[in-house]
Protein backbone atom coordinates (compact mmCIF):
# COMPACT_ATOMS: atom_id res chain seq x y z
CA UNK A 1 0.00 0.00 0.00
CA UNK A 2 2.53 2.43 0.57
CA UNK A 3 4.66 1.97 -2.42
CA UNK A 4 1.03 2.77 -4.25
CA UNK A 5 1.08 6.11 -2.55
CA UNK A 6 4.18 6.52 -3.26
CA UNK A 7 3.52 5.69 -7.23
CA UNK A 8 0.27 8.31 -7.19
CA UNK A 9 2.38 11.04 -5.11
CA UNK A 10 4.73 10.84 -7.73
CA UNK A 11 2.21 10.94 -10.68
CA UNK A 12 0.78 14.34 -9.10
CA UNK A 13 4.03 16.11 -9.04
CA UNK A 14 4.58 14.91 -12.89
CA UNK A 15 1.06 16.23 -13.58
CA UNK A 16 2.03 19.42 -11.57
CA UNK A 17 5.41 20.08 -13.05
CA UNK A 18 3.36 19.73 -16.14
CA UNK A 19 0.99 21.92 -15.81
CA UNK A 20 2.99 24.44 -14.93
CA UNK A 21 4.87 24.31 -18.29
CA UNK A 22 1.69 24.46 -19.85
CA UNK A 23 0.72 27.59 -17.65
CA UNK A 24 4.08 29.35 -19.81
CA UNK A 25 1.44 29.52 -22.74
CA UNK A 26 3.81 27.67 -25.32
CA UNK A 27 2.60 28.28 -28.84
CA UNK A 28 1.99 24.61 -30.27
CA UNK A 29 1.77 23.99 -34.14
CA UNK A 30 -2.20 23.41 -35.67
CA UNK A 31 -0.68 20.42 -37.12
CA UNK A 32 -0.25 18.75 -33.34
CA UNK A 33 -3.46 20.45 -32.18
CA UNK A 34 -5.17 18.70 -34.80
CA UNK A 35 -3.82 15.04 -35.01
CA UNK A 36 -5.09 12.82 -37.34
CA UNK A 37 -7.55 10.88 -34.93
CA UNK A 38 -8.93 14.64 -33.95
CA UNK A 39 -9.90 15.19 -37.56
CA UNK A 40 -10.70 11.86 -38.14
CA UNK A 41 -13.29 11.95 -35.40
CA UNK A 42 -14.71 15.54 -35.56
CA UNK A 43 -14.20 16.45 -39.17
CA UNK A 44 -14.89 15.15 -42.81
CA UNK A 45 -11.07 15.69 -43.35
CA UNK A 46 -8.25 12.88 -42.73
CA UNK A 47 -5.72 16.13 -41.48
CA UNK A 48 -5.05 19.82 -40.75
CA UNK A 49 -3.89 19.50 -43.98
CA UNK A 50 -6.37 18.01 -45.64
CA UNK A 51 -8.45 20.67 -44.84
CA UNK A 52 -7.13 23.79 -45.43
CA UNK A 53 -6.35 22.10 -49.20
CA UNK A 54 -9.65 20.69 -50.06
CA UNK A 55 -10.97 24.57 -48.02
CA UNK A 56 -12.06 27.60 -50.89
CA UNK A 57 -9.24 29.70 -49.99
CA UNK A 58 -5.73 29.72 -51.19
CA UNK A 59 -3.78 29.06 -48.13
CA UNK A 60 -0.26 28.76 -48.75
CA UNK A 61 0.94 30.25 -45.67
CA UNK A 62 0.19 31.24 -42.36
CA UNK A 63 -0.32 35.06 -43.50
CA UNK A 64 -3.19 33.51 -46.21
CA UNK A 65 -4.58 31.19 -43.06
CA UNK A 66 -5.20 34.54 -41.36
CA UNK A 67 -6.19 36.65 -43.74
CA UNK A 68 -9.82 34.63 -44.50
CA UNK A 69 -12.58 36.32 -42.99
CA UNK A 70 -13.58 34.81 -39.72
CA UNK A 71 -16.92 34.59 -40.77
CA UNK A 72 -16.10 32.81 -43.54
CA UNK A 73 -14.23 30.35 -41.95
CA UNK A 74 -16.38 29.69 -39.09
CA UNK A 75 -19.03 28.73 -42.18
CA UNK A 76 -16.63 26.43 -43.65
CA UNK A 77 -15.87 24.83 -40.04
CA UNK A 78 -19.59 24.71 -39.71
CA UNK A 79 -20.19 23.00 -42.60
CA UNK A 80 -16.92 20.46 -42.69
CA UNK A 81 -17.45 19.83 -38.72
CA UNK A 82 -19.42 18.98 -35.81
CA UNK A 83 -18.15 22.22 -34.92
CA UNK A 84 -20.08 25.51 -34.81
CA UNK A 85 -17.16 27.88 -35.29
CA UNK A 86 -13.38 27.69 -35.61
CA UNK A 87 -13.13 29.06 -32.03
CA UNK A 88 -15.23 25.99 -30.76
CA UNK A 89 -12.96 23.41 -32.92
CA UNK A 90 -9.51 25.16 -31.53
CA UNK A 91 -10.98 24.78 -27.63
CA UNK A 92 -11.62 21.33 -28.11
CA UNK A 93 -8.25 20.69 -29.57
CA UNK A 94 -6.97 22.58 -27.02
CA UNK A 95 -8.44 20.51 -24.56
CA UNK A 96 -7.77 17.33 -25.43
CA UNK A 97 -4.13 18.46 -26.06
CA UNK A 98 -3.78 19.65 -22.73
CA UNK A 99 -4.84 16.60 -20.92
CA UNK A 100 -2.77 14.22 -23.27
CA UNK A 101 0.18 16.36 -22.11
CA UNK A 102 -0.82 16.19 -18.33
CA UNK A 103 -0.82 12.19 -18.67
CA UNK A 104 -5.24 11.80 -18.56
Amino acid sequence: MKNGFKKFERNIKKMQNKAKELEKGQEVQLDVLFTESFMKKNTNFLSFDEMLNKSPFTIESQQDFESIPVDLWDDFVRENSKFFNWEEMQQEATNLYMAKQLGF
